[in-house]
Formats: C-alpha cells, structure tokens, sequence
C-alpha cells in the first residue's frame, strides 16, 4: 500500500469508532461486510437525532413535524446524487431490499402480465427472484426463466440468456454484483438484451453499492436496489425506479391521493425519517472522502469511489497472489476458491472471496478464524442461487471494504495458511 492509500484508509478508519474490537472489547478484524458493514458514526449519531427530535409525523404545522419533512426531502435528495438520479421523486425507501423487491414485483405484474416471463440469472440472491417465483406460483405470470452461469468464474451466460428470451420477455432482473462470489456483470449488455424486447432492466445493487460507483444513467436502468446496512448506514433500502417503471406499475399504497411520481406511490406507511437522516450522513462523507468541501456532491463521489475502486484492486491482488512474505489465496494447498481467480481479471470481480477448506469443515474452520486469530468470516449458505447450481451448500466467504488495511488482509492470508495446513 503507497503512502496516500495508507493515509487515506487511515482517516477513513477514524469515522469507525468498532473499527477493530467488538463492544466487549475483544479486537478482531472485521471482514463480514457482505452480511453488513460497520455504522459510520456520523450515521448513527444522525440516526440517533432524529429518532428523539423528529418523531413527529409530517404534515404538521409545527416545528417536529417541519423538521421530520426537512429530514425526509434532504435524504432523497443526497440519495439520488448518489445514484445520480435526475430528480429525488425517483428515490424509494423500504424496509429491505427483499421488500423492495417484493413491493416492485407486485406493481409490475399486469405489465408482465399472464403470458409473459422473466429473465433472471442463477447468480442472484433470493430476494432478487424470490418474488416473480410467487408472482409464478400465483398465476400472475408465465414464466421465471434462469440463465445459467460459467461454473469456473461465476459469469453470466449472455447467449444462453439470449437463447430464454423471446417476445413474451418482459423484464430482465440482475445482481451488479454476487454477494456470494463477488463476480460482477456487465449491465450495459443485459440493457441491450432488455431493449430488443422493449423490456425493463431491474438491477441488484446491495452488494455492489460500497465497492463501486452507482450510476443509472450510464446505462440507463429502470431499477436499481441498495441497502443502507451494506454502506456503512443504517437498517433500511432505497431503490432508483425510472419514470418508465413507474408508469408500468400498479402497486398498492395506501395512500388514495398519491402521485405516481412521488414516494407514497411505491413506499407502504410511515417513513422512518431516522433512516433518512443516516443515509444522509453516509453520502455526505462519500462525497467528503478525498477532499473535504463539506457538501454533498457527484464530482465528490465519483472521485471517492475512482479511489475506492483502485484501492480495493491492488488490496485483491494481493489476497489473490500474496507476495514474497505471505502467499494468496491461489496458492495455499486445501484452498478452495469460487469465482474470477485470476489477477488479470480483477475488473470483472469485487473484493468478496467465497471457499472452502478440503482438509477441515466450514463450521470449524470459522471457529479457528475466530478463537485463535480474531477474524469474522462466516460460513454457511449466503442466500444466493448459485449454491446449488454449483453443488456447493456451504461456504465461507469475506468481504474487504475500503477501511479494511492490507495488513488485516495479510493476518487473514496468514489464518488461512494455518487452517489449511491442520
């Protein structure tokens, strides 16, 4: 790591205040991120405020239920400079992601309709096609058709995706990124496989959103889906929907007097203006993470996010290949690894790593990680259909953030060589 990254990583780390030890203060390093990342501190402490002073509902004339507004419009607004939505009535909230998806489904089925399909991939997680199974199931549409994948790197299939198609296709639904292999797709070419059917393109982005830039013009996306738990935020999700969904869809809301373009249309009740209030904070201090103008910004989260996608490059390098004192992940015996494994295609993956030891279980193999060297890495399913399509039920997987150091990578690689000589 070059001096900038150090000091870079170093100033990020500060904003973390369980950075390296647990409330009991045990220290540990912390690589369970593709489960949840650590709270941002400025986050929670928003979360906190707003929670106390702004619990008011809206609509009020008086001064919590103003503030609870102000909350609310202020997080739309910092949430679609980070998708780099044109207008914030395009910013959605829900529960989770899973609801999100569910809610969105729900709304698109007269537009799929009972004879049309929909194309996802044996790459997604259960949310991401749990609800077009039900509209399935339920006679709302035809068909779920999942594309297969490459069994060495992960990758999406394009031509047999192709070959699914037809023109009863109605929607094509991605991950950006595998939260079980890290294997990143290629959403300019699923939105070109969308547009020869007229389709839409609904895009997964909970695992993709801390590692790289979100952007749902470049290529145009008609839904893009993130958790806040995943970005250093807050338990809450937010969706991109594109004025082209949003005129096919049909949700319910229980609000009779809702604009199709406006958030009661897709969100269900109250919102928590304490979600909105850390989400705020999380894209303030993207905007704010290589130069400090203390506003929010795209120019400040393009160039935040440029860094983060060099840093966590050379950092995967290295858990790939190691170096003269410490050996990578492709070179340590029993080591197991799922997906893209070679260090010229690091731009076609993120920095999570799926394995398995063939000298010692899952289960135990954590235990060690954890009792002997401190280290979360979980094992076990990751809610995701690849599992199956790859016969493998269970697997230990670590995911590295930009405040993860090299030298944490280095202990991680160290473990791994110990546990794989047992």
């Amino acid at each position: 790591m070059n001096s900038n990254n150090e000091s870079i990583v170093s100033r990020i780390r500060q904003h973390f205040p369980n950075i390296d030890h647990d409330i009991s203060g045990k220290e540990r390093i912390f690589l369970d991120n593709g489960a949840g990342s650590l709270v941002l501190k400025e986050a929670a402490n928003a979360e906190n405020f707003a929670r106390i002073n702004a619990s008011a509902n809206v609509d009020g004339q008086y001064y919590e239920s103003e503030l609870n507004e102000e909350i609310l419009k202020k997080g739309r607004e910092a949430l679609a400079v980070l998708f780099n939505s044109k207008s914030p009535d395009n910013i959605f909230q829900g529960e989770s992601a899973s609801s999100l998806s569910f809610l969105i489904a729900i709304a698109l089925r007269n537009y799929i309709g009972k004879e049309g399909n929909v194309i996802s991939t044996y790459n997604e997680h259960y949310s991401s096609v749990g609800p077009y199974i039900f509209l399935k199931k339920n006679g709302f549409i035809r068909d779920v058709k999942l594309t297969k994948i490459n069994p060495e790197t992960t990758e999406i299939d394009l031509e047999h995706m192709k070959e699914l198609m037809d023109k009863n296709t109605k929607l094509i639904v991605a991950t950006a990124e595998s939260n079980l292999t890290g294997t990143k797709s290629t959403i300019t070419q699923l939105r070109k496989l969308a547009d020869e059917n007229d389709g839409l393109l609904i895009i997964d982005g909970v695992h993709y959103a801390p590692q790289d830039l979100i952007d749902v013009t470049s290529p145009n996306v008609d839904a893009f889906i993130i958790s806040m738990y995943k970005l250093f935020g807050p338990r809450g999700s937010f969706a991109y929907l594109s004025d082209n969904l949003l005129r096919q869809s049909e949700p319910y809301n229980v609000d009779p007097f809702t604009n199709r373009f406006k958030g009661s249309f897709m969100e269900l009740g109250t919102r928590d203006q304490a979600i909105f209030n850390s989400s705020f904070e999380v894209v303030k201090f993207l905007s704010n993470l290589i130069e400090d103008k203390g506003i929010i910004s795209r120019s400040g989260i393009e160039e935040a996010f440029a860094w983060n996608k060099s840093y966590l490059t050379n950092l995967n390098k290295f858990i790939l290949e190691g170096d003269g004192y410490t050996p990578g992940l492709n070179n340590i015996k029993n080591v197991r690894i799922l997906g893209i494994k070679e260090t010229k295609d690091l731009d076609r993956r993120g920095s999570t790593f799926s394995f398995n030891f063939e000298n010692i279980d899952d289960a135990k193999a954590e235990k060690i990680y954890w009792e002997k060297f401190g280290i979360t890495v979980v094992g076990g399913n990751h809610f995701n259909l690849a599992h199956d399509y790859l016969s493998r039920k269970s697997v230990l997987r670590v995911t590295f953030l930009m405040y993860n150091t090299i030298e944490e990578a280095r202990k991680f690689l160290k473990a791994t060589e110990y546990i794989a000589s047992i």
